[in-house]
Parts: C-alpha cells; structure tokens; sequence
C-alpha cells in the first residue's frame, strides 16, 4: 500500500506512520530522509514559496514520527547515523536537527562574521589606495629631482671639462672636481635605486588591491 502509486495519499501517509512504528524498514528510513526533497528548501530552488510536494512532504513526516514514535531512532542511533552522513548533506542536518542543533545562531554569527570582514575590507582597501597615492606623489617627486640631477650633472661636466682644459698643471683643483662628479654620480645611484624600490612597491601594492577586488 505504501508504494502503491493508486491508493489515496492520506492511506499511504498513514501507513508509513505505522510501519516506522512498528519496525524501521529500508523505505521507510528512506522516505524519513527525504524531507528536504519535497519540503521547503526544494520548492526554494525550484522557484516556489511554499514546499514542493505537500503529499510526499506528507508521507515523509509520518514514516520520521513513525521512526521516533517507534524508538528506532533514538538519541543512540541519530548520533550513528550522523557520524556515517555526509557532512553539509541534508541528511547530515536533519540528524543535527533532530539531535536538538540550531542554525538560526550560527547563520546569523556568520553572518556578522562576514560583515566584519566586509568593513575590514573596505577599510583595508582605502588604507591601501591612500599609501599608492603617496608613493605614486614621492616616486613622482623622485623622478623630477633624477631629472634635475641629470641635468646637473651634465651642466657640471662641462664645467670640469672647461676647468681642465684652463687649469692644466692645477691637478688639485681638477681632483676636486673629480670627487664632485662622482659624488654626483653615487647621489644619481642611489636615487635611481630607491625610484626603482618605489616602482617595485607600487606595482605590488596594485596587484594587492586587483586581488582583493575579484
């Protein structure tokens, strides 16, 4: 009767009921698992507002009230049944369920967890845009002051060149001219090295922020 597709839905509601009661049958275990087929969540996704099959929704009430009222699953045997589950299957929460776990706190403390790490976020982000602008300004002010080295360094060149070519025997002052050119130079260096250094930052600080924005 329970499986015949003519008897009257109610009839075979009933009786499902009554043989979780008396034994607990393969089908009938089989139809207490299924209430996430027919309830709620199925019409969910189906599109639906309420359940998506009331009658079988029906059927796998009673065969899970039969198996309760029958003691076949008992607190013993839901925690057997939950350790060989799936975890995150719907089976696995209808043991949590029945075992007296809720969901509702835990949703809600992820999703106070999310929001958290949502603000955290968006605060790590503006932290990060505003010390790419700052080192987007000082590599800016790098550069022209690399410019304006180059620029001098060519204009002193000239200079020591003309201080050479007048001076003569005068190795002294052409030594110390000597020693400024390559101090320019040194200064050159390191001001390319630390342009380069904020080039690398900038670059990496921008794949940062691409990361965290997909």
């Amino acid at each position: 009767m329970l499986h015949d597709p003519d008897a009257p839905l109610l009839l075979r509601a009933e009786a499902a009921g009554m043989l979780g009661v008396i034994a607990p049958r393969m089908d009938i275990r089989e139809y207490a698992k299924m209430l996430a087929d027919y309830g709620l969540w199925a019409g969910q996704s189906q599109g639906y507002t309420g359940v998506l099959q009331a009658d079988q929704l029906n059927i796998a009430l009673r065969a899970l009230g039969g198996l309760l009222t029958g003691g076949h699953w008992n607190v013993a045997e839901l925690q057997q049944l939950r350790a060989q589950s799936q975890e995150s299957s719907p089976e696995r929460e209808l043991y949590d369920i029945l075992l007296g776990w809720r969901y509702s706190p835990h949703i809600d403390s992820l999703e106070m967890e999310i929001e958290r790490d949502r603000r955290e976020h968006q605060q790590r982000m503006s932290i990060i845009s505003a010390e790419i602008l700052s080192l987007r300004t000082t590599n800016q002010e790098l550069e022209e002051e690399l410019q304006g080295l180059h620029h001098e360094h060519g204009k002193r060149g000239r200079e020591l060149e003309e201080a050479a070519q007048a001076a003569g025997k005068l190795s002294d002052s052409l030594e110390r001219a000597e020693q400024d050119k390559q101090a320019l130079l040194i200064e050159i260096e390191r001001l390319t090295d630390e342009r380069d250094h904020l080039a690398a930052r900038n670059a990496y600080l921008e794949q940062v922020i691409s990361g965290l924005q997909e």
